[in-house]
């Protein structure tokens, strides 16, 4: 079987990369925000701790395990989009 190779902007190496690199500058500009929102939440979460309530302790003893597990996504994939990227960049 034979292959057919389209060679044209859409189809091109150049709309490829363009589409990684692209991909790569939304992760970087969102990772800055998403670390600030991260910090902002753990803040909370440890002035929430330090409050003598026992029901917003432990609302926030609930929810804390969702909130570290949202910022090590959130560092995970700025370390695992490049590495893709690089990985399969034609």
């Amino acid at each position: 079987m034979k292959r057919i190779l389209l060679v044209s902007p859409v189809f091109g190496v150049d709309a490829i990369n363009g589409f990684f690199s692209g991909i790569s500058n939304i992760a970087d500009n969102l990772k800055a925000g998403a670390m600030a929102l991260g910090a902002f939440a753990l803040v909370i979460c440890g002035l929430g701790l330090m409050i003598p309530s026992k029901q917003i302790s432990a609302y926030i003893k609930s929810h804390i395990f969702h909130v570290c597990i949202g910022a090590l996504i959130v560092f995970a994939a700025g370390s695992i989009i490049p590495t893709l990227i690089s990985n399969f960049a034609f």
